[in-house]
């Protein structure tokens, strides 16, 4: 088992236990050390995310050709709306697109897509983070195939961040084993 260890704000350092010490662990924490996360709210870095989610998208045959080769949608201005690039040695490598639902921000594409469910627990007083619009370079998920791991850390860490109970994500019927082994 290996001991990874971690500076808190306290300067002091602590071993991050439970890495199991396995190729993948080491590879995904390989990946992480070059990695950044930005929050990305207008300008350059904003267009680049959005013509990334193209090029992922077109890749795989998930939206047609546009002129644009950009895209972006009304939940991409909502109140709660936080757009994520996720930098590899300074190159922007995959995104995704973060809301946190609460009851008086109720817009996510979760929300669009499962109202019948979410309304009655945001009336509750539950709270969500809802995952969309997750997109990796395809070139660069080649070079770093451990790159949807890192990136996908952003889900998790936003639930920590907001105190969100719950994560949501509406996701391809052939992507749903992959979220269900990661997210159980």
């Amino acid at each position: 088992m290996i001991s990874r260890q971690v500076r808190l704000d306290t300067g002091a350092e602590v071993a991050h236990p439970g890495l199991s010490g396995s190729s993948f662990s080491n590879k995904v924490f390989e990946l992480l050390d070059r990695s950044e996360y930005r929050r990305c709210d207008k300008g350059e870095d904003l267009e680049d995310i959005y013509r990334l989610r193209y090029k992922a998208y077109r890749f795989n045959d998930m939206v047609p050709n546009v002129d644009s080769h950009s895209i972006t949608d009304e939940l991409d201005e909502t109140p709660n709306v936080y757009r994520f690039g996720v930098y590899v040695d300074q190159q922007l490598a995959s995104t995704m697109r973060v809301h946190h639902v609460t009851r008086e921000t109720p817009m996510s594409t979760s929300v669009k897509a499962f109202g019948d469910i979410v309304y009655p627990m945001l009336e509750k007083g539950d709270t969500f983070v809802c995952m969309s619009r997750f997109a990796s370079d395809p070139e660069l998920t080649r070079v770093h195939p451990h790159l949807l791991y890192v990136a996908l850390r952003l889900a998790g860490m936003a639930c920590i961040y907001f105190n969100a109970p719950y994560g949501l994500s509406t996701v391809r019927e052939d992507h749903a084993g992959f979220y269900k082994r990661i997210y159980y």
